[in-house]
Parts: structure tokens; C-alpha cells; sequence
């Protein structure tokens, strides 16, 4: 894949699954990198991982839910004259629960984590990005926006509002030079996917896994679409709403 970064990609959710594995396939392309997340811990061995591949990256604590933090990554990068070429939101939260017992809080959580947070993110960071140059911002959306999965009620309609979003947000900056996308994921092998197997049953569970075509996803096959969405390659493609899911959206 050809990059001509002109700033640095940010990326949510770095300290694991998907926003690590995006970081280190990114770090290996040669992009710089801000990698936020809520562990420190966890986010400097990221930031490690990103040096032992060569690559440049630069750490911030970042809880997504809170518009506070995203204004103080916005003043970070300003003030160290650093500027975005795209924005990568790889954070999120999901849990099981059928559509009798989705409470209001529950609900709401989601909405903050998964939609709110990409929302708000993107627009506080809009001014970061380089001007005049192509930028990419990616989200994480799922299977269960598209197909009726048990259990999964409140998390897919969520998701579904985060593709909606995604295609209005692709056709109002698209004179600015900025790609949206979303990536549509069936189940990845990260702690939120191990999440969802203790919940579903060993019965359910088998069913699930089952119906994805190719097996489990593992972080890297997520993290090398989103690479290329990031790329000069994918110039020509925006608004698109992409299946990474192992082939479980045929059914």
C-alpha cells in the first residue's frame, strides 16, 4: 500500500484488540502515530511494540466518552504544531442482553461509548486535520447492524446509527478532502469478543462461531483493512460501509 501522510493517525483504543493491532500494522507502513487509550499501562507496551517496529508514535491518555479529553488531544496537537492525516475509532464497548431486559442506562452507555464518542471526537479533531491534504477517518462498526443476532438488540442499533453517520459525515467532508468509512466486523478474537463468548453459552456460542465462513477473525485481518482504508489506494472510496466478518453476513 502507497502512504503520503502529511500528519500523524490518530487511533482510539489503542491498548488492545483492534486499535493495537491497527497501530502496529500502521507503525510497520511507516506512519506516525498518536495512540490513545484509557490504560496506561497497557498503552505504553503499545507504544513499545510501535518502537520495536521503528515506527514514531506519540501516547495520550484518552477516555472517549469525555469531551474534556478530546479537547485536550486537540490542544496537544496544536500546541506541539502537529496536524492529523486520519482518525482511526477502534474504541468500544458491547455487552449481551435480550430486548426485555435493555434498561435505559444500559442503552445510553452504548450510545456514549459507540456513538456519542465517534461523534464528538471526530468534530473536536476536525480542525486538526491537515488542510488541503487527503485524510481518512475509520469506525468500527458490526455484523449486527445488518442482521438480527440474539442478544445483540441494543449493541447492533447502535452500530447501525454509527454507519448512518459514517455515510452523511462521508458526503458532508468530502470537499474538505476527508474519506469516512466503516468497517462492518463479525467476531474478532480480542477481550470484547471473549466478552461475548462467557455471555452467549457454550451452545449459542458454537452456533456463532460456526457461521462465520472463514473461522474468527484475529485483530491483524481488521487492522489491514483499515491500513488500507488509511492508504493512497483506497483514494476512491468513501462512505462505504465494508464486511470484515469471515463471510458471517452471507447468512
Amino acid at each position: 500500500m502507497v502512504f503520503s501522510v502529511k500528519g500523524r493517525i490518530l487511533v482510539t483504543g489503542a491498548s488492545s484488540g483492534i486499535g493495537r493491532a491497527t497501530a502496529l500494522r500502521l507503525a510497520g507502513e511507516g506512519v506516525p502515530l498518536i495512540l490513545a487509550g484509557r490504560d496506561s499501562a497497557r498503552l505504553r507496551e503499545t507504544a513499545e511494540a510501535v518502537q520495536t517496529k521503528g515506527g514514531k508514535a506519540l501516547s495520550v491518555l484518552l477516555d472517549v466518552t469525555h469531551e474534556d479529553d478530546w479537547k485536550r488531544v486537540a490542544n496537544l496537537i496544536k500546541e506541539g504544531s502537529e496536524s492529523l492525516s486520519g482518525l482511526i475509532h477502534c474504541a468500544g464497548e458491547n455487552w449481551l442482553s435480550p430486548v426485555n431486559a435493555v434498561r435505559g442506562e444500559d442503552l445510553n452507555r452504548l450510545m456514549e461509548v459507540n456513538l456519542t464518542a465517534v461523534v464528538q471526537g471526530t468534530r473536536i479533531l476536525l480542525p486538526s486535520l491537515v488542510k488541503g491534504a487527503p485524510s481518512s477517518v475509520v469506525v468500527i462498526s458490526s455484523v449486527a447492524a445488518l442482521k438480527g443476532s440474539p442478544g445483540l438488540g441494543a449493541y447492533g442499533a447502535v452500530k447501525g446509527a454509527l454507519i448512518s453517520w459514517a455515510r452523511t459525515a462521508a458526503a458532508e467532508l468530502a470537499p474538505r478532502k476527508v474519506r469516512v468509512n466503516a468497517i462492518v466486523a463479525g467476531v474478532v478474537q480480542t477481550p470484547m469478543g471473549s466478552l461475548i463468548q462467557r455471555a452467549a453459552g457454550e451452545k449459542a456460542w458454537s452456533k456463532l462461531v460456526e457461521a462465520h465462513l472463514l473461522g474468527l477473525g484475529r485483530p491483524e485481518d481488521v487492522a489491514g483493512v483499515i491500513a488500507f482504508l488509511c492508504s493512497d489506494d483506497a483514494r476512491w472510496i468513501t462512505g462505504a460501509a465494508i464486511p470484515v466478518d469471515g463471510g458471517l453476513s452471507c447468512y
